[in-house]
């Protein structure tokens, strides 16, 4: 892996102040991790996923092992939660950068499952 892989990460553990970078967090994705954690779902790693293959549905849906139907309704669902059109480039930027803090914060993969233990919700 070469340092500009990790640029963002480096940018934000090194230029913003860490309070900022989980408010931040906690805005863009907070609802979508709480929802994950409350209901057994994989929100968060969809959405990992969907933006790391840039809103390719049919290998999204392949990535996650589900049908596409059933990732429509997943990112109709995190567009609800979160307020956001993933159509909108802004929205995905800002999503990202949130999930690259997360991963930061954290030190897990956004694109794992959040609940290994969970039993698996295809929904």
């Amino acid at each position: 892996m070469l340092s500009r892989d990790v640029g963002l990460l480096r940018l934000l553990s090194e230029s913003v102040d860490p309070a900022s970078t989980n408010a931040f967090v906690r805005q863009q994705i907070g609802p979508i991790i709480d929802h994950d954690v409350a209901h057994g779902t994989a929100l968060l790693q969809t959405l990992a996923h969907y933006l790391t293959e840039e809103g390719n549905k049919a290998r999204t849906a392949e990535l996650l092992g589900i049908r596409r139907q059933n990732l429509y309704a997943r990112l109709t669902r995190i567009e609800g939660l979160l307020d956001v059109q993933l159509s909108q480039p802004e929205h995905r930027l800002a999503l990202g950068a949130a999930l690259a803090g997360w991963q930061l914060r954290t030190g897990q993969d956004p694109g794992a499952d959040l609940l290994p233990n969970r039993v698996v919700d295809h929904s």
